[in-house]
């Protein structure tokens, strides 16, 4: 008996070892735990999801000394942006996403936090025009406000950019899948898909169809003011400080830029500003501060003397 009782003694003085040790390797104070946080990252071009992975994973890196250590992972499942909200706040499956719509305040305050980052150097709102290679050499003559004025523009049903080219006055279709765009395009439904100067290359690569080809205009474009923002999960304890906090050293170290260069040189280099024509309008969905601002700087930053520039009222 008194050997039994000794054994189940050991036993038990085992298990309350071996829980503490397990304890102690979960615990975040140990220095061992690392935090999961998820991207979104489905919907974007694939040099996109590079691109702000690289930014996002950065961001996290130079937040270490003040928030500990993290595991960055990507959620790619193409889902509806009401849904990837739905997980947003829950903080189930989505921590972040990229986004260019501010959110409204009543999203604000149900569990989502947005920040806004200038990551694509003022460039995602130059469009290229996307369109049937048959009807390139009309695009590259327009050359005033009245000869773009009948254009009927292909979009993303659930795209911001409509409602900037429906505020000039320019008519809109839409497609529910951006898969359906391109051969709705080849159909006629509409005249040209502009898709921002980074990701258009690669959209014509994926969609190309050799018995219908697609093309790019050369040096004609749409430009319009395109914020970034990145919303967060507030169910997530700190995870908006966290960014902020990489993402201020980012923009202090210039970063940023060098991670969009490193990305985007190359496609950067297509735009050829002296030959250029860009039709430019404001975009509704910001202050006109905003717009003035973006404006500016795109000008300053991309443009030369000799660009001609045409600006919707």
């Amino acid at each position: 008996m008194l050997h039994s009782r000794m054994i189940i003694k050991i036993l038990l003085l085992a298990t309350i070892l071996l829980n503490s040790a397990f304890c102690g390797a979960s615990n975040p104070s140990s220095g061992s735990s690392q935090s999961a946080i998820i991207l979104y990252d489905a919907g974007w071009t694939p040099a996109m999801r590079l691109y702000q992975k690289k930014v996002v994973n950065r961001a996290l890196q130079l937040s270490k000394d003040k928030h500990g250590d993290y595991v960055l992972q990507l959620f790619s499942e193409e889902t509806s942006t009401s849904r990837v909200r739905e997980l947003l706040v829950r903080a189930e499956q989505v921590h972040l996403e990229f986004g260019t719509s501010k959110l409204n305040g009543k999203r604000l305050t149900s569990g989502i936090g947005q920040i806004q980052i200038p990551i694509f150097n003022g460039l995602l709102g130059l469009r290229s025009f996307l369109v049937k290679q048959s009807n390139k050499s009309h695009f590259e003559t327009l050359s005033s406000l009245d000869s773009a004025s009948n254009l009927v523009i292909g979009q993303g049903i659930t795209w911001s950019d409509s409602a900037v080219y429906k505020n000039i006055g320019l008519k809109v279709e839409e497609s529910v899948q951006y898969k359906k765009l391109f051969p709705m395009l080849r159909r006629g439904r509409f005249d040209l898909i502009p898709l921002s100067i980074l990701e258009a290359q690669s959209s014509l690569i994926d969609n190309q169809n050799s018995s219908s080809p697609l093309a790019i205009v050369d040096d004609v474009f749409f430009y319009y003011p395109k914020p970034t923002y990145l919303n967060y999960s507030l169910s997530v304890e700190g995870l908006g400080e966290r960014l902020s906090y990489g993402f201020d050293k980012m923009i202090q170290q210039g970063e940023i830029k060098r991670l969009f260069y490193d990305v985007f040189d190359n496609t950067v280099k297509t735009l050829k500003p002296d030959s250029a024509t860009i039709f430019i309008a404001s975009n509704p969905l910001i202050t006109a501060t905003e717009n003035a601002k973006f404006i500016k700087d795109f000008k300053n930053n991309h443009l030369t003397a000799k660009t001609r520039t045409l600006v919707f009222k």
